[in-house]
């Protein structure tokens, strides 16, 4: 999986070569260092921090060249940090070297108010904070990595993401900033998503032992919950389809049946999201659908419906 990213670079690097610009490659298994946990590696960021400085010191070019995506652990084991990692592996960079900025360029004018194949409404967002595209990020929107955005905002880095395809527009700037009062609402929807509801059996109050059970549960099954929810009786999480790891969640769950009844969840659930709307965008967004859970706060809403 990490060759596309290999050989792309060495492709980029000999095209700057030979119009003349002044370019050294610098293979990112020599500087991103990583667990072993394959597929999502684990970067250790002092050692990752020293091995680029020393680099990039020693480096004459004016342009240096990389991969993203990928690093190496400590055999030299080349280990890959998951879907979108090149954005990850930028804003690694970034912090690293104290960057003034990090600019990502995609094939999309910046970062929109939703997917406009399912929101033809969605705008484009001139600014927003590192909150809101956290929080972006993590319910489903695709434009970054959502690992991005902690390396950037760990030294106040401000991040431009701009369009290769129409490279004259603004496009977004994320940065501490806080929200426009007319910021736009922004809508998420994403499909494939499991609801797990676990009950006392005895109709005993759900209290912080049954909860730090269940959290367990979910933690052992290496479940990255998207929602969870409470009553006096009942404990309800949400989180993106895997059969093997809602099967380990079941399981583990079920070692304690005399406990908890399990109700199981999966057919055709998905979770809509909006950030920064009001009564009336949930309103018209939410009406006619079949709820199962529903959540708000100050300035996000979600529910959990049967498509």
């Amino acid at each position: 999986m990490a060759y596309g990213e290999i050989l792309s670079s060495i492709l980029l690097h000999q095209a700057l070569l030979s119009a003349g610009i002044d370019a050294e490659l610098l293979p990112a298994s020599e500087w991103m260092a990583t667990n072993s946990d394959y597929r999502r590696g684990k970067v250790n960021m002092p050692l990752t921090t020293q091995n680029l400085q020393s680099l990039t010191s020693r480096g004459t070019a004016k342009v240096f060249v990389s991969q993203g995506f990928i690093g190496a652990d400590s055999s030299q084991n080349l280990v890959t940090l998951g879907r979108e990692g090149s954005d990850y592996s930028a804003a690694i960079v970034a912090n690293c070297l104290s960057a003034a900025s990090l600019t990502i360029w995609k094939d999309v004018p910046g970062v929109l108010s939703g997917d406009p194949k399912l929101f033809p409404e969605a705008t484009l967002l001139p600014s927003i904070s590192y909150a809101t595209a956290a929080e972006m990020t993590y319910y489903g929107a695709q434009v970054i990595h959502p690992k991005t955005l902690k390396p950037l905002a760990d030294k106040g880095i401000p991040l431009f993401v701009r369009s290769f395809v129409d490279t004259i527009l603004p496009g977004t700037t994320i940065s501490p900033i806080s929200q426009s009062p007319s910021q736009a609402p922004i809508l998420i929807l994403r499909s494939g998503i499991v609801l797990v509801t676990v009950r006392t059996t005895d109709l005993s109050f759900i209290t912080e032992a049954h909860t730090i059970q269940i959290l367990n549960a979910a933690h052992q099954a290496d479940i990255q919950i998207l929602n969870f929810q409470h009553s006096a009786l009942s404990f309800s999480l949400a989180f993106l389809a895997d059969f093997n790891k809602a099967e380990r969640l079941l399981s583990l769950l079920s070692l304690l049946s005399s406990v908890y009844t399990v109700h199981y969840n999966q057919e055709g659930l998905s979770l809509f999201t909006i950030i920064h709307g009001t009564a009336a965008t949930s309103a018209q967004h939410f009406a006619g659908k079949e709820i199962l859970l529903e959540q708000r706060t100050r300035h996000t809403h979600q529910i959990i419906f049967r498509t």
